[in-house]
């Protein structure tokens, strides 16, 4: 493995619904994963040079501090973020659900009054008109 991408995943389209790079630290016992989307950061190159600084930034506080106490901070001050992202998808998740029912209301409502145009039109052919 390259030493320049040791703890960075790189996530593509062809691979995953993701496109961006994780910085995945794990010390102690405890992993900090944290994900670097390529539509945050400007692209490929913006999004690795996000995760390359996170990663040099809390390996060279590992060096200095516990181990620790440098996990557990960047894991809280992270987890808001993956808190922040998982409400946002499942935002959205509830907003296009409610599209999709809107859309299937407005199909049904449409082929009841298609049902019921044929059915008086049917009704006007068949009458049989009065002798005069």
């Amino acid at each position: 493995m390259n030493e320049d991408n040791r703890n960075l995943t790189r996530y593509t389209p062809e691979t995953t619904t993701f496109s961006g790079w994780r910085v995945s630290i794990c010390r102690k016992g405890i992993t900090l994963t944290v994900y670097f989307a390529d539509s945050v950061y400007g692209g490929d190159e913006g999004s690795r040079a996000a995760a390359v600084a996170l990663r040099d930034e809390v390996l060279a506080r590992i060096a200095e501090e516990p181990v620790e106490r440098v996990m557990r901070e960047y894991k809280r001050k992270y987890k808001r973020a993956l808190e922040v992202a998982r409400a946002r998808r499942k935002k959205r998740a509830k907003e296009a659900a409610r599209e999709r029912a809107r859309q299937r209301r407005a199909e049904a409502r449409a082929a009841r009054e298609a049902q019921r145009a044929a059915k008086l039109a049917a009704e006007e052919g068949t009458e049989e008109e009065p002798a005069a």
